[in-house]
């Protein structure tokens, strides 16, 4: 029952941090949205501070998982399909995760990301995506090019699907997206594999 409650205060946290804006949502909003006193919510968070670092951390947590199941279940050593799946991965969790990153982008946005605590917890999700990449792509392939900083690497094609998709979405082409979404994989997994300039073998 604890739990329950606590889970509930935590998704209308998430849900009017996200529809109104962190800074403009007030404990007393998120109570009287649940129908219950202050008092309860101060039961399990001291501040809306650590309401939002517990939304972080969840939400950090959950992906995690995704992204340990999918390198699990990957027995594949083609680095084509390699490629497929973890653009796919990032791409879902992005469209999954609208509402996380809507509130990520307010953190980065907002003279509240100078909180250390924040900045830690909004950064435990790039380091999750850096660590998918380095052990999804280049760990199960031979790279041969040691002089790079694979950490560098990995960052700048999360970054730059990332950048991509996040774009769309603001601009409000979703559906672009979802009907585009096997082509964009296409175009990215050869762009990473071939180049700009040079022609698919």
């Amino acid at each position: 029952m604890k739990e329950d409650k606590q889970r509930r205060i935590m998704k209308k946290g998430l849900e009017l941090f996200c529809e109104v804006g962190y800074l403009n949502t007030t404990v007393e909003e998120i109570t009287n949205s649940l129908n219950i006193s202050k008092g309860s919510f101060y039961t399990y968070y001291e501040s809306k501070e650590a309401l939002l670092l517990n939304v972080l951390e969840y939400m950090c947590s959950d992906y995690e998982e995704i992204i340990k199941k999918v390198i699990k279940d990957n027995n594949s050593e083609e680095l084509d399909v390699i490629l497929e799946q973890c653009i796919n991965v990032m791409i879902d969790s992005i469209l999954d995760s609208r509402n996380i990153i809507s509130l990520i982008q307010q953190v980065f946005t907002s003279n509240f990301f100078k909180s250390e605590n924040v900045k830690k917890a909004v950064h435990k999700f790039r380091a999750v995506d850096i660590e998918f990449v380095k052990n999804f792509i280049f760990k199960k392939i031979e790279f041969k090019y040691e002089t790079f900083d694979l950490n560098l690497l990995s960052e700048y094609i999360i970054s730059s699907i990332h950048t991509f998709i996040i774009v769309k979405m603001k601009d409000g082409e979703i559906d672009f997206i979802l009907e585009n979404k096997e082509r964009i994989i296409k175009d990215i997994k050869s762009l990473l594999l071939y180049g700009i300039l040079k022609e698919e073998l």
